[in-house]
């Protein structure tokens, strides 16, 4: 069945992106990271970049990059795993850039698509990002939701969720 073949083919890329997130996230949080960070100059919004670190409540990887000012996360990437009605495991990187953060120092950005692949599956993605960034501009707490839907021809339907995962990012 397609949906097993590109759960397959997902969980072959997971194994060799999900380190490769993992040490990004562990340099982004390092002192180098922070460096390297700082070393490319000013943002097009005019302020240094500070980056965050985290995990999401399943215990992958997330970090950020956000102007100084606190108004624009430049790019926040996240490790996300989501079950799978039809059994199994769908692991990817995700990643958002030039999210707005408001004056109440909250954001929300969401994405939805849907595509037909050649051999009639087909495949609908959603994902939601939602947060606040504490007044101090050290934390940053948020919500990330995705959800992935496989539909066969053949009428079988395979939906991996994440559910809501929460998200704690620390300076």
């Amino acid at each position: 069945m397609w949906a097993s073949r590109m759960r397959k083919r997902i969980r072959v890329y997971a194994v060799a992106l999900v380190p490769a997130v993992w040490a990004l996230g562990g340099v982004a949080i390092s002192p180098l990271g922070a460096e390297a960070a700082g070393a490319h100059g000013p943002s097009a919004a005019g302020s240094a970049l500070v980056t965050y670190g985290g995990t999401t409540s399943k215990g992958w990887p997330v970090f950020a990059q956000v102007t100084s000012n606190g108004r624009l996360i430049k790019r926040i990437v996240g490790g996300i795993s989501a079950d799978c009605t039809q059994g199994g495991m769908y692991v990817f990187p995700s990643e958002w850039r030039n999210v707005p953060i408001s004056r109440a120092r909250t954001f929300r950005v969401s994405y939805h698509d849907s595509d037909t692949l050649d051999d009639g599956v087909e495949v609908t993605v959603s994902e939601t990002l939602s947060g606040k960034l504490n007044r101090a501009h050290t934390r940053i707490s948020a919500k990330w939701h995705a959800s992935t839907t496989f539909r066969s021809p053949d009428g079988t339907v395979d939906t991996c969720d994440t559910g809501t995962l929460g998200v704690a990012l620390h300076r």
